[in-house]
């Protein structure tokens, strides 16, 4: 990215199965890593919080889909704003004051 010429990416929004199976217990380390390599690159980070694992994918019929069609989100579900928050809020306070972040959206 650097030998690109970015300084900028957004990162995180197709990541919520790599975060971890559950709600209960997220796994971020890997991704502390990337944002890592970011920062000592010199390239800030857009962070988007991705749909929960549990939800992602789901459409309202309940068909499952690949995690790239995140857009498939069942987002009328009323558990959605629910379980969104609990990843936004791990996530927020993982990464707020992380170096590399610009903006979290």
């Amino acid at each position: 990215m650097k030998h690109a010429g970015l300084n900028i990416v957004r990162m995180g929004d197709l990541s919520s199965y790599s975060f971890g199976p559950s709600q209960v217990k997220f796994e971020f380390e890997w991704f502390d890593r990337v944002m890592d390599k970011m920062q000592a690159n010199g390239i800030r980070v857009i962070l988007d919080i991705p749909a929960p694992v549990v939800l992602t994918g789901t459409s309202q019929n309940g068909t499952r889909h690949p995690p790239a069609e995140r857009y498939m989100d069942n987002r009328s579900d009323p558990d959605y704003a629910r379980e969104v928050a609990i990843l936004a809020d791990a996530m927020t306070r993982r990464y707020a004051h992380h170096p590399a972040v610009n903006a979290i959206g």
